[in-house]
């Protein structure tokens, strides 16, 4: 990062590509290929601006993509601890089978559940059984 102190009365400055004329009532944007800086009204003041390259900008990208998966990894392996309770609509989903199979295997026994208020929520850990168990070798 490059810092930049500037003293300026109203004067032209030129970049690389854009030119501005520093105005208190307008902005002045100032950019070229590797750095992007907006300075406004800085006219009789002393200002401290500190310039951000694309290369900063594409390690900080990188480095929040790494911190965001690394959370959604821990979330993932979080969310299968037991306690994780799914209704009949997301199992279906999970097994791809249809309402009338599902129906079949909470009457039969095969695959436990709880009803609450009308709602039936199956346990991860006993899908996770339920497959195991019929697991083809």
């Amino acid at each position: 990062m490059l810092n930049f102190t500037f003293f300026n009365p109203p004067t032209r400055i030129k970049s690389g590509v854009a030119l501005g004329l520093c105005n208190p009532l307008q902005p002045i944007i100032l950019s070229s290929v590797s750095h992007i800086c907006c300075i406004s009204n800085f006219i009789g003041k002393i200002m401290s601006i500190q310039i951000v390259t694309t290369e900063e900008l594409r390690l900080f990208k990188e480095d929040l993509i790494t911190e965001i998966r690394a959370i959604l990894e821990e979330t993932s392996t979080n969310s299968t601890d037991g306690r994780k309770w799914m209704r009949s609509a997301q199992v279906k989903e999970l097994l791809s089978i249809s309402s009338g199979t599902l129906q079949n295997l909470r009457v039969n026994g095969t695959l436990p559940f709880t009803r609450i208020n009308g709602v039936i929520y199956y346990n991860k850990d006993d899908i996770d059984a339920l497959l195991n168990q019929n697991m083809v070798r």
